[in-house]
């Protein structure tokens, strides 16, 4: 098993390409994870199933940490906010997630979360905060748990999803604090409301798409649509088609809505691979006579943030709400704004907005009006039908 990387034009892919710009063999068999690090500059988490999670510097092409301890093969990967720790799920009966230090060489801690570890379970840390929610299969039934890294032998909340026995795949938008999860080859997207410090956890309800899921991810924070109220911008894979699925909260205010929109990850690295590996040799002033030795002080920084509102006062920093599409502003030479191809096709026939009950039925009202002016216009009265 090996990484694969391509560099991918700004202007976007211009033909189909086969070939990879640089690859990174290493593992013993297939790779079904991987993770960048929001901090760090060319660092990515990968896990196979060789049973092995394995950490690389991508500008040497080393591997910095192989973690081996799994008994099965890794189903998920993830890292925490400042990007200091990895988090992996294997398919093993023991404890079968794993919280990791890649810097120290060493595993911090172990859980099992759920009863069927051996189905796996999918991981992601919940911001700026110490905990994280593992969702897998438990006593017939599919949870979602939330657990405190530093005392992961609790649980701080857990919500039903479901009974179904597919491969399940979980979101998490720490911009909203809330879980999106899909079952593999099933249609609804169902999306829970966390707290990403007291650990709560519960369903807000689920939207139903068209296709059946293959896979889905989220898009950028900052690619959404902040002066239509769209929280959460997602793509998702089906057989036949990618398609956008856009996340709205019913406001009506043109102003900008802060409540909605706090600062999000800007895209930018904060810290050097070398400067993230590399550390300072210090005295442990805990240790005493002959315990005495050195330890290693590593460098952190959290994650470089931008603000939200710059999307609203910059025009040339909004992206184009369209139905379910976000297509990057551009002018015309005459001043108008772009169109981009299939502009109408697009906003008519990808339109799958999750609308509130109230959005739905002021939308029925305003169809019932319609046809009543038909029918007024045939001669028909309205009443009498």
């Amino acid at each position: 098993g090996a990484i694969c990387l391509w560099a991918i034009d700004p202007e976007g892919l211009q033909s189909t390409r086969t070939e990879s710009d640089a690859n990174f063999p290493g593992h013993g068999g297939n790779i079904d994870c991987l993770s960048f690090n929001n901090v760090v500059d060319s660092v990515i988490a990968s896990g196979s199933k060789d049973k092995t999670v394995k950490v690389w510097n991508l500008d040497t092409g080393d591997i910095v940490f192989d973690l081996g301890e799994h008994g099965g093969s890794i189903f998920d990967i993830t890292w925490n906010y400042d990007g200091t720790l990895v988090y992996s799920s294997s398919k093993d009966r023991g404890e079968n997630v794993k919280i990791s230090d890649p810097r120290a060489n060493e595993v911090v801690d172990s859980i099992r979360p759920f009863e069927m570890g051996s189905h796996g379970a999918r991981l992601c840390h919940l911001g700026n905060s110490f905990n994280f929610a593992a969702a897998g299969h438990d006593k017939g039934k599919r949870v979602v748990k939330v657990f405190d890294t530093r005392k992961t032998k609790d649980v701080l909340g857990e919500e039903e999803i479901d009974r179904d026995s597919g491969q399940l795949m979980m979101l998490y938008d720490e911009g909203v604090n809330v879980i999106y999860t899909a079952n593999k080859g099933g249609s609804a997207i169902k999306y829970f409301e966390v707290g990403p410090n007291s650990g709560s956890v519960h369903k807000i309800g689920e939207h139903r798409t068209q296709a059946q899921t293959s896979g889905f991810c989220l898009l950028p924070k900052r690619m959404v649509a902040v002066d239509k109220c769209e929280v959460s911008s997602m793509l998702q894979l089906s057989k036949e088609a990618i398609t956008p699925i856009s996340f709205v909260a019913p406001r009506k205010s043109p102003m900008f809505q802060s409540d909605l929109y706090p600062s999000c990850f800007a895209g930018k690295p904060a810290m050097k691979a070398t400067s993230y590996f590399k550390g300072d040799q210090i005295i442990d002033i805990h240790a005493t006579g002959p315990n005495v030795k050195k330890k290693t002080k590593f460098v952190s920084k959290k994650p470089i943030l931008m603000k939200m509102d710059k999307l609203f006062k910059n025009p040339d920093l909004k992206p184009r709400y369209i139905g379910d599409i976000i297509i990057q502003s551009s002018k015309t030479s005459n001043g108008t704004p772009e169109k981009g191809p299939g502009y109408s096709k697009m906003r008519n026939a990808l339109k799958k907005t999750v609308l509130t009950t109230e959005d739905k039925l002021q939308k029925a009202e305003a169809r019932i009006k319609k046809l009543e002016a038909k029918l007024i216009e045939v001669g028909v009265d309205p009443k009498s039908i």
